[in-house]
């Protein structure tokens, strides 16, 4: 089952050669076609391969039949007893651009897949269920046939005893039956199963304590949970959004370090950044400096309340001084 059914028909002729023929002797060599899929990981915001995340295929019965991480070729592990599981030959590795290529898993069987963390800024995308299956349009009645294909492509390729070398053809002959909600299939048109990460949306919203207003000018560092500065900001009266550079998982502390004219720095905010791409709001409030009355100022810089003061105190002593003098004299 991880071949399909070849099912042409090969015209074989015989031709006597003369008595001193003993035998005759045609060879005729038939191709199958092993079952091909190729895995795509990307992001919504664009048509290039994501590195970074983990991902596998597993059966129905919970067998997990090849995992590997996306974007690095030697992270690809085949599940060891394929044998015992009915396959053969199968093979999994990436191609050029980055994308996982199968060869061999079983036709017509649901498989999963999967991801089992992001790359780092992305959230965790949504089980796919697919199969494989036969491209029979591309062997229609009329159409030219994987064997015939593969010997029109290698015809000059020859054994010593002429016997026509075939090379494996891919892709054409397979396509892939994506699962919908419902529990229905549908064929689509290639071989490939894509699945579309999304990324994480952050939006710190800074208010001003005494409006309730959005309070811009805000300056804030951002602090992973051991310490490492990720990134620096100042806010402006909508807030600041944070698009796919946060991890799912990761506690972030959003530090003030420096608030607009007139308002108190906030305290630290912790935030653990959850697995969905929905945005995720952290509000932080700058509370407001209380106005102090104003004191007016002499030329050199001394209050008036403190020269008025001064002032009494030498009148005062002034008339002591005074007084004495008087009774002195009297």
């Amino acid at each position: 089952d991880s071949y399909y059914l070849e099912q042409s028909e090969i015209p074989l002729h015989f031709e006597y050669k003369g008595e001193k023929t003993d035998t005759l002797e045609l060879f005729v060599k038939k191709t199958n076609i092993q079952t091909f899929t190729e895995i795509d990981k990307l992001s919504v915001a664009g048509s290039k391969e994501i590195s970074g995340c983990k991902l596998q295929v597993s059966d129905t019965d919970g067998n997990v039949i090849v995992s590997w991480t996306s974007g690095e070729k030697d992270s690809v592990k085949v599940n060891e007893n394929l044998k015992e599981l009915g396959y053969e030959n199968l093979i999994a590795n990436t191609n050029d651009s980055g994308n996982l290529i199968i060869q061999g898993l079983l036709h017509d069987k649901e498989y999963m897949l999967s991801e089992t963390r992001p790359a780092d800024g992305y959230v965790t995308a949504d089980d796919i269920h697919f199969m494989v299956k036969e491209n029979r349009s591309a062997n229609a009645s009329g159409s030219e046939t994987s064997n015939e294909k593969a010997n029109t492509e290698t015809a000059s390729a020859e054994t010593a005893s002429g016997e026509a070398i075939s090379s494996k053809i891919y892709g054409d002959d397979s396509i892939v039956s994506i699962k919908n909600k419902d529990g229905s299939f549908e064929d689509k048109t290639d071989a490939k199963v894509i699945m579309y990460d999304d990324v994480t949306n952050i939006k710190l919203l800074k208010f001003a304590g005494d409006t309730g207003q959005g309070l811009g000018g805000a300056k804030f560092v951002v602090l992973d949970s051991k310490g490492n500065e990720v990134m620096r900001f100042t806010t402006s009266d909508e807030g600041f959004e944070i698009i796919g550079k946060l991890v799912i998982g990761e506690t972030y502390t959003f530090k003030e370090i420096s608030a607009p004219k007139g308002y108190k720095i906030a305290k630290p905010v912790k935030y653990t950044v959850k697995d969905t791409s929905k945005w995720q709001t952290i509000s932080i409030k700058d509370e407001k400096i209380p106005d102090t009355p104003h004191v007016p100022q002499t030329g050199k810089g001394i209050p008036l309340a403190l020269l008025i003061l001064v002032l009494i105190i030498a009148a005062g002593i002034t008339f002591i001084l005074k007084k004495r003098v008087y009774d002195s004299v009297k």
